[in-house]
């Protein structure tokens, strides 16, 4: 079967043994789940990879400020990413953030000093965030030490919020362009079991204008353990 046949929308490619094995329908979201977004009128559609949560047509345009702590918490920790579409968008970004969880300031002194980091293009900046280069894979957040003073990496946020002022033109717009996100617990969790083993015995060394003590070597794990549901996650 070639992958081109296959309604990636409703199945899901298995993997075992670290080669791939067939697909599975994609099960939908638990009415749990339904039921909490539903006095919103929100629609949760599965996707390949994460979760949409879109406003219905025909409804009042609901807003951020109104979706409850533990909904929007419950499906990103299972689902990795959670898109919000069609909500309102002159919501105060930073104070509806303060209803899901403690916000987390970039250090001080940084290129980012505060509680948002605007990602847009800067003269004379040497942070590829900030330019039109593409950017290469990464994790933020690798910033968070639990004291100052550690050189031990490992303790970022727990959830990241991205507002996208306008929506992403199309393919063909020079201006087109895409923020790829992973799952990473399922990306090892496809890896034969020797080959994650191998990865856990890996460290990393980071060197960063970031920290407050340039001149440590910092270290990090390569796979760690999720702080909230026991996963393993890549770095």
């Amino acid at each position: 079967m070639d992958l081109k046949d296959v309604d990636t929308d409703k199945y899901d490619l298995v993997y075992k043994h670290g080669r791939k094995w067939g697909y599975v329908e994609r099960p939908p979201c638990t009415p749990e789940e339904i039921a909490q977004w539903a006095p919103l009128h929100v629609e949760l559609i599965r996707t390949h990879m994460f979760i949409i949560a879109q406003a219905m047509e025909g409804f009042p345009v609901p807003s951020i400020m109104d979706i409850p702590r533990e909904a929007i918490r419950s499906l990103v920790l299972k689902y990795g990413v959670v898109t919000l579409r069609g909500f309102k968008q002159d919501d105060d970004f930073e104070t509806a953030t303060e209803r899901w969880g403690d916000v987390l300031q970039w250090p001080k002194g940084t290129f980012a000093a505060g509680n948002i980091f605007d990602i847009k293009t800067e003269a004379g900046t040497k942070l590829p965030a900030q330019t039109l280069e593409a950017m290469s894979f990464h994790y933020d957040g690798m910033f968070k030490k639990k004291t100052p003073e550690s050189t031990e990496l490992g303790d970022p946020p727990v959830f990241m919020f991205f507002h996208c002022v306008e929506a992403n033109p199309p393919e063909d717009d020079p201006k087109h362009g895409n923020t790829i996100i992973t799952d990473t617990r399922r990306l090892l969790s496809a890896l034969p079991e020797a080959t994650v083993e191998r990865l856990q015995k890996i460290s990393l060394t980071y060197r960063t204008s970031l920290f407050e003590y340039q001149d440590r070597v910092h270290t990090s794990p390569v796979v760690i353990t999720h702080p909230m549901t026991g996963e393993l996650a890549l770095r």
